[in-house]
This record gives structure tokens, C-alpha cells and sequence, in this order.
């Protein structure tokens, strides 16, 4: 996967269709969504995270110092599709609203993660144990929840 080579548009070059109830559970059959957020000059930087869906709405979670968390605190416009652990959409990609949870909310959608991929979770705690083992690093994580976009009154 390449920075900057995001899900935008559909192969027929229109934007994504915005997400649905239905469309966050078609998502959630995947173990992973690419998440496209935006940098401030418009390029979309793709990211691959697990996801769980509760709700009509879809979790994901992160560490609070990357890049997309940044960019998702700034704009909440992104779009999201199915995909691989490598970022290569599988599905169709749907226009959306992420924010990022702290707190007791993103350790709600941490929870929810955790508990869809339990059995996978041994090679997750190895990955993270890595990143608290890294001098000078602050570890903590964050939710993230992508839901329909929001609508201009």
C-alpha cells in the first residue's frame, strides 16, 4: 500500500455513496477497514484497522500519537471500505464521518475489538508490548468511530 493512494472513488470516478446501517455491517463482515483520512492539501492517506460494529456504527483502534489521529481531530471527513491487513480494498468504499474516542468511550470501542478478535489476540498484545518497549514513546490508545456523514444544515 502507498501513502496517499486512497479510496475516493468509485471504479465509475464518482465519490463513494455515503454509509448506511446496512453498508457498516456489510464492513464489519471484514476484519478490516481502510480507513482514508485527509491531509490538509486534500490527499487521502489510507490505513488499514481492525473494526467491530455495534449499533449501525463502526470502532476501530489506535494509538493517540499517529498521524490519522491528527488528521481525524482536525476533519472527520473520510471514507472507509472493506479490505486485507495490507490495506488492499476488498468492497465497496463509503463516504463517512470519523471522530476520535478517549476516555471511556474509546475504551468501550478498544473493548469491542478486542472481543471480536480474541483468538487473535496474543500476536495484538506482542504488537503492542513492542511499542511500550520503545524508548521515549507515551503509549495510549484511542477509539475511533466512523459513522454516516454529517449533513450541512
Amino acid at each position: 500500500m502507498r501513502h496517499g493512494v486512497g479510496v475516493t472513488e468509485t471504479p465509475t470516478g464518482t465519490p463513494p455513496e455515503p454509509l448506511t446501517p446496512t453498508g457498516a455491517e456489510e464492513l464489519a463482515r471484514s476484519p478490516y477497514m481502510l480507513l482514508t483520512t485527509y491531509r490538509r492539501d486534500g490527499t487521502g492517506v489510507p490505513t488499514p484497522l481492525w473494526c467491530a460494529v455495534e449499533g449501525g456504527v463502526l470502532y476501530g483502534s489506535t494509538q493517540a500519537e499517529t498521524a490519522k489521529v491528527k488528521r481525524l481531530r482536525r476533519d472527520g471527513t473520510a471514507t472507509v471500505a472493506p479490505c486485507t491487513n495490507r490495506g488492499t480494498p476488498t468492497g465497496a468504499a463509503y463516504a463517512a464521518h470519523a471522530e476520535v474516542l478517549s476516555g471511556e468511550a474509546g475504551h468501550h470501542a478498544h473493548g469491542l475489538i478486542e472481543k471480536r478478535f480474541r483468538l487473535a489476540k496474543p500476536l495484538y498484545l506482542v504488537s503492542r508490548l513492542g511499542l511500550r518497549l520503545w524508548p521515549g514513546r507515551h503509549y495510549e490508545v484511542v477509539g475511533v468511530a466512523v459513522r454516516p456523514p454529517v449533513r450541512p444544515s
